[in-house]
């Protein structure tokens, strides 16, 4: 099975990848622009089951295999919430092949545990779960609310519009949930050699700025960020202060940044 990616721009390599029961298209034209203009060449996955992927594989090693083989080698990966986990799986599976890794909102496990504080709590995604055999509509309207805690009505109207613009297969949305719950990719973290970024939200539901602490504790060498006023979707609702941190991360590691 393929993935369905769209290029935009020319110039250095970056990829871009959605969230859970999103698509490529919740890089909006004004964010796909400003990246465009740095000096960078977008490619936008769609992941499997989503957009205009097929639904295919059994767990995120598959979905990050996938990716690499439509990606150019070198790119720098830039991935969001379920695909920030995609992207930190492909750089411990391919470390050459990946140039920069920047991850908005995401960590190396999504759900709670013993050893794990932040993340959602395993029964409130178990819940989804048992949603999506009834009502994939409704759950996926359930998830849309718990986005942003900042109750920003127009940002959940445009995440809804988003969505089933384009909506996501049952069977997408079914591996997805399955890789939230089971994927830890903490004991991984150590093969990554590349240039990293994390950059949190402090008001996140589902990855709080507290993560901050527990990752330095897994790779003290990578740059962490915490927006204080950010919940979970930073890249709309609160965008200068994320390409503020965008730029100096790429000016850091020498990577395009032209024009901010």
């Amino acid at each position: 099975m393929s993935i369905f990616v769209q290029t935009f721009g020319s110039g250095a390599d970056l990829v871009l990848i959605h969230g859970w029961g999103f698509h490529a298209g919740i890089w909006d034209e004004q964010f796909r622009t400003t990246l465009i203009q740095w000096g960078y060449r977008l490619h936008l996955v769609d992941l499997p089951g989503h957009g205009n992927s097929p639904a295919f594989g059994e767990n995120i090693d598959d979905w990050a295999c996938a990716i690499s083989e439509v990606i150019p080698p070198g790119a720098t990966w830039l991935g969001w919430s379920l695909g920030g986990m995609v992207s930190l799986a492909a750089a411990t599976l391919f470390p050459a092949k990946i140039g920069a890794l920047i991850t908005i909102c995401s960590a190396p496990r999504f759900v709670s545990g013993a050893d794990w504080r932040s993340g959602i709590n395993p029964a409130v995604l178990a819940a989804f779960g048992a949603e999506l055999q009834e009502n994939w509509r409704n759950s996926v309207m359930r998830f849309l609310t718990l986005q942003d805690r900042l109750d920003n009505n127009d940002v959940i109207r445009q995440l809804r519009s988003t969505v089933f613009a384009h909506p996501p297969t049952p069977a997408g949305l079914a591996i997805g949930l399955k890789i939230l719950q089971k994927t830890d990719l903490r004991t991984r973290l150590s093969k990554i050699n590349c240039p990293t970024l994390f950059i949190l939200g402090n008001r996140d539901h589902f990855f709080p700025g507290t993560l901050a602490e527990d990752l330095v504790q897994l790779r003290p060498d990578w740059r962490i960020s915490v927006l204080a006023a950010a919940g979970h979707i930073p890249f709309l609702t609160l965008r200068r202060e994320l390409f503020a941190e965008l730029a100096d991360f790429l000016a850091e590691n020498n990577l395009p940044m032209s024009n901010f």
